[in-house]
């Protein structure tokens, strides 16, 4: 019999858990309880209690709660169940995990699911599955599933129980049928970036790789795509990097949503695995939901992707700032590493004819990358559009030719 790791507050949230947990078991898995609640005692036994999961954070229970600070406990408890999963995932003695919360349980689960590989069965069951600013607790989850609680987790209600039974039926379900991740035969695994507004160059250089007979991995550049790409690289999962799209560094520079931290674009360089970097969509600032968008940018000239984001074009100052950070995060690389420019736009948006058609802001950019990048780093031009079929064509063919 498969047994999950159930983990909650089970002080304030015991009956909602019981009630998962039979569920589960319905279901025909086992349950292995953990307690991370640190208001009161528990309302049932767990297999196992707060007070060694605070342990495990080098905390005592007893003193978390008399300090009544509420940060420092959620961050201990957030400390030890990392340590805690992360043993009974080695030791085999789990072959699923699940929880359910609002924002601090949220918090609490996500960073239990983010010590646990792509490929082990994980679902949350949470109240700000669907908040728009929320994507920042559900970082580094991986493949977990996430749910829609639909009502508060407090009290059990038809509505709730519902959810509730798919949770279980979900983890009870994907425990039994889980498999290995399955590796290809593929010779080499290349990792790709990709936004709407670089989709025909990125599909083009994916199926010439792959006719090359390599696997490629693409990576949607929200935010979240990013730093899954950069941790899969860190993990040693890749052996090339085409990074088309590097808009999550322009969110990162001017703090807006959507970036992926100061580590993007650095975990190639740092592994020393051949990259090909070309600051595709770098040519806009991202604002969702529109409404977002300060006063100070009411000016620029801005289009409408999609009813909930609107982009505003760069200008060339702010292209300028992007070119020094980007060729700052590069100059880490111990690698091969060549920067490929498409000297007639960056984006669907960017060329002749379209309405973000700059080419002395996108120069300003090559200039300042070229200018501060370090000796050693290959700096090539080709006079086509980003999107332009020959230009997918020379990336995938320099790649295997030359990188590889």
């Amino acid at each position: 019999m498969e047994t999950i790791a159930v983990i909650g507050a089970f002080d304030t949230k015991g009956t909602e858990f019981e009630y998962l947990r039979k569920k589960i078991e319905e279901y025909g898995a086992g349950t292995l309880m953990i307690d991370v609640g640190v208001l009161g005692e528990p309302e049932f036994c767990p297999d196992v209690a707060a007070e060694e999961v605070a342990y495990l954070s080098g905390e005592k229970l007893e003193s978390l709660r008399r300090q009544r600070n509420r940060k420092k406990a959620n961050d201990a408890m957030i400390r030890g169940i990392k340590v805690l999963i992360k043993k009974l995932y080695k030791e085999n003695r789990i072959q699923g995990a699940v929880s359910m919360g609002g924002g601090q349980g949220t918090h609490v689960a996500a960073a239990a699911m983010s010590v646990l590989p792509a490929g082990f069965p994980k679902v949350i069951l949470s109240t700000v599955a669907t908040v728009p600013h929320a994507q920042s607790h559900f970082e580094n989850i991986n493949d977990t599933m996430v749910m829609n609680s639909l009502v508060d987790i407090q009290g059990l209600n038809y509505l709730l129980r519902t959810v509730i039974r798919e949770t279980a039926a979900a983890i009870a379900g994907l425990a039994r049928h889980a498999e290995e991740p399955c590796k290809t035969e593929k010779e080499k695994r290349i990792a790709m970036s990709m936004f709407g507004i670089t989709t025909p160059c990125v599909s083009r250089i994916q199926k010439r790789l792959e006719k090359s007979g390599c696997e490629v991995l693409v990576f949607h550049t929200t935010g979240m795509g990013g730093r899954l790409m950069e941790k899969t690289i860190q993990e040693g999962h890749i052996d090339g990097v085409v990074d088309v799209t590097l808009g999550e560094v322009t969110s990162d520079v001017f703090g807006l949503p959507g970036g992926a931290g100061k580590e993007r674009l650095c975990a190639a360089g740092k592994k020393g695995i051949p990259q090909i970097v070309i600051p595709g969509a770098m040519d806009v600032l991202n604002f969702m939901p529109p409404e977002s968008m300060p006063q100070a940018y009411k000016d620029r000239k801005y289009l409408m992707h999609n009813e909930d984001l609107k982009v505003v074009r760069t200008n060339a100052e702010e292209n300028k700032i992007l070119g020094e950070e980007t060729a700052r995060r590069l100059n880490s690389s111990s690698g091969k590493t060549a920067v490929i420019f498409p000297l007639r736009g960056l984006s669907s948006n960017d060329q002749e004819g379209k309405e973000f058609y700059s080419p002395e802001a996108d120069r300003e950019l090559f200039d300042a990358i070229r200018t501060n990048l370090k000796p050693g780093i290959r700096v090539i031009e080709l006079d086509c559009h980003i999107n332009d079929p020959e230009f997918a064509d020379f990336i995938a063919d320099f790649m295997v030719e030359e990188m590889l």
